[in-house]
């Protein structure tokens, strides 16, 4: 009958302490795990940062004129203080004839416009 009780607490002191392992072994894969996101965010984070300087670079207007460069577009020369942005020249031809209603011309106001033509 002791062996017996022996051999219980023997299987069950090994049953604990694989339970113990156990419990440690996942905390630590949890921490590898913690570690791997927390590189990936900050790989993230970086390529979040040089897209947004990428896409600043790409809508700047100093690279929007270079990159026309080479087309026939005339660029008037008004810039208004409020917007970051240059109004180009109209291309539409000289005998175009504006359709709009009061309603949408009074809206237009509030829109800012790009418009361009081609040189001579």
């Amino acid at each position: 009958m002791k062996i017996y009780k022996f051999i219980f607490t023997g299987i069950l002191i090994t049953i604990v302490a694989l339970f113990y392992v156990h419990q440690h072994v996942e905390i630590v894969k949890a921490g590898y795990d913690l570690q791997k996101s927390r590189r990936h965010l900050c790989y993230l984070a970086d390529q979040n940062s040089k897209l947004r300087y990428s896409l600043s670079k790409i809508e700047s207007p100093r690279y929007l004129l270079a990159q026309l460069d080479g087309e026939n577009i005339e660029f008037a020369q008004s810039r208004t203080k409020d917007s970051n942005a240059y109004n180009l020249a109209s291309s539409y031809p000289d005998n175009y004839v504006n359709k709009e209603g009061l309603f949408g011309k009074f809206l237009n106001l509030f829109i800012p416009s790009a418009e361009a033509k081609p040189r001579n």
